[in-house]
């Protein structure tokens, strides 16, 4: 699979079949039996350590969206909090954390939203929080795990717009969707790779 500055790659499979598991392989969190990778010039396999990915890959080279909040987010944390010591990531004083969150809610980000605990919020504000979170990185690849799942319709068209800022950028994004009517109108079809079961 190779995937180039200002392209998306989308991964297609049947349920069961590994997308995020796949996807956890590539960012360090599983290990694989045999497993080779190049990210601009660092290569990793299934013998490279932790500390490489900690110090070298993660929120700096490569991000990752879960397909659930609760595997991004504490629940414990207030919503303002779920950015505090992202790599890159400058202090809320200047306003970036209001205005990456506001990217993906609707109206005014208000006191009262980002002093709520994660626990207490909705399926869909926990969703665009764990995406607003993953966005916020400036990594030279963004791997999506299902990012549309819990939005509505208007929700779903802020993120593609900001996945296309995104790519402007000439960032490489890897994504995993069940909505392939959405994806594949963002997919040049020679970027769509198929994962089959052994």
């Amino acid at each position: 699979l190779e995937l180039f500055p200002g392209t998306m790659a989308y991964l297609k499979a049947p349920s069961g079949v590994g997308k995020t598991t796949l996807m956890k392989v590539l960012m360090g969190l599983h290990h694989a039996g045999r497993f080779r990778m190049h990210v601009r010039g660092l290569a990793v396999s299934e013998q490279t350590g932790v500390d490489v990915w900690r110090k070298q890959l993660w929120g700096r080279r490569m991000t990752m969206v879960f397909q659930h909040a609760y595997e991004a987010l504490n629940p414990r944390s207030r919503a303002r909090e779920i950015f505090e010591g992202l790599p890159g990531l400058v202090d809320n004083r200047t306003g970036e954390v209001t205005r990456r969150i506001g990217e993906l809610f609707e109206g005014e980000i208000t006191d009262a939203l980002l002093g709520k605990t994660v626990s207490v919020l909705s399926g869909g504000q926990k969703q665009r929080l764990n995406l607003a979170r993953g966005l916020a990185l400036h990594t030279e690849v963004l791997l999506l795990d299902e990012p549309l799942n819990g939005l509505d319709f208007e929700s779903t068209t802020r993120v593609i717009a900001l996945l296309e800022r995104k790519l402007a950028t000439g960032i490489g994004i890897l994504m995993v969707s069940h909505n392939e009517e959405i994806v594949e109108t963002m997919v040049h079809e020679h970027d769509v790779y198929h994962l089959l079961a052994s």
